[in-house]
Parts: structure tokens; sequence; C-alpha cells
């Protein structure tokens, strides 16, 4: 682990902002998420009814080729949305272990105790975590997006290639 000098030990005005700013990258990872996977099923449910009868009569009188790239552009389509969830569902079992208390851990204490954990919290030492649940989200819109690419690569090839033969 890395450490940074570019906040100055004890300017809690400084952490409160980056604290800020890492709750602001984990919206937007979050938002950006539930966009590309909303419009990605909206588009797979508006084709799929439509080239579902279809799919059977083409798929069959097709070269192999053709129809191995278009199964692995589904393929790619299908892991694709799989990494979308896991960037914008949340994981639940978090646990407070560490000192940290969040809205898990408030949901299982008594509220008289909620102040104090609120209170022993320390948004300096929460950042590095949230900045790695950041990273993480952002790693998984890429490699969602790098298979939305390959899957588009893949299923024109296939269209190319079927008009051809």
């Amino acid at each position: 682990m890395t450490t940074s000098p570019s906040l100055p030990v004890g300017d809690q005005a400084a952490v409160d902002r980056e604290f800020t700013d890492v709750q602001a990258e984990i919206r937007n990872a979050n938002f950006l998420g539930a966009t590309i996977l909303g419009a990605s099923i909206t588009g797979a449910g508006i084709a799929v009814p439509l080239l579902a009868d279809r799919v059977r009569a083409v798929v069959t009188g097709q070269p192999v080729v053709v129809v191995g790239l278009a199964g692995a552009g589904v393929l790619a389509i299908v892991a694709a949305l799989w990494q979308l969830l896991n960037v914008v569902l949340p994981r639940l079992n978090v646990k407070a272990s560490d000192g940290r208390a969040n809205f898990i851990t408030y949901a299982h204490t008594d509220p008289a105790y909620v102040p104090a954990l609120i209170a022993a919290s320390n948004r300096a030492d929460e950042i590095p975590t949230l900045s790695r649940i950041a990273k993480r989200k952002y790693r998984g819109l890429g490699l969602a997006g790098r298979l939305l690419k390959a899957a588009i690569v893949l299923l024109a090839a296939a269209t190319i290639l079927a008009i051809v033969f």
C-alpha cells in the first residue's frame, strides 16, 4: 500500500473533501453501470423477440464460422451484462470488524449506540476503503465496456460473413 503526502496531517477540511470526492466517484460508477446495463437490457428486450423466430432458420443455414462468431458475440454480451450487474449490485456482506460503522452495522445496532459509532468513525481511515470500492467498480465498467466492444466486432464479423456466404 502506498501513502500520499497530498493531505496535510490534521487538515479535516481536506479529508472531508477527499471523502466526498471518493463517494461521488462510487455514485458515478453506479450511475454509469446502471445506465449501460439499462440500455443493454432494453436493446436485448427489443431485439430478442424480433429475432427469436428467425434465429433458428438463419442459424441452420449458415456456415459454422458465422454461427460461432455470432455465438461468441452473444456470450460476450452476456458476460458484459453480468459484469455490469457486479458493478451496480450492492455488497451487503460488509462487516464493521475493522472499526468502521456503516448502514449495515446500524441495521443491527441498538439505536443508543449509533451516536457513539458515528463519533468513533474517522473519514481519513475510510478513504482508502472507499477508494478501493470505486476502483473495483471502474475496473468492472472497463471490463464490461471491452466485452461489449468485442461483442460488436464479433457480431459485425458474423453479419458480414453471413452476407458474403
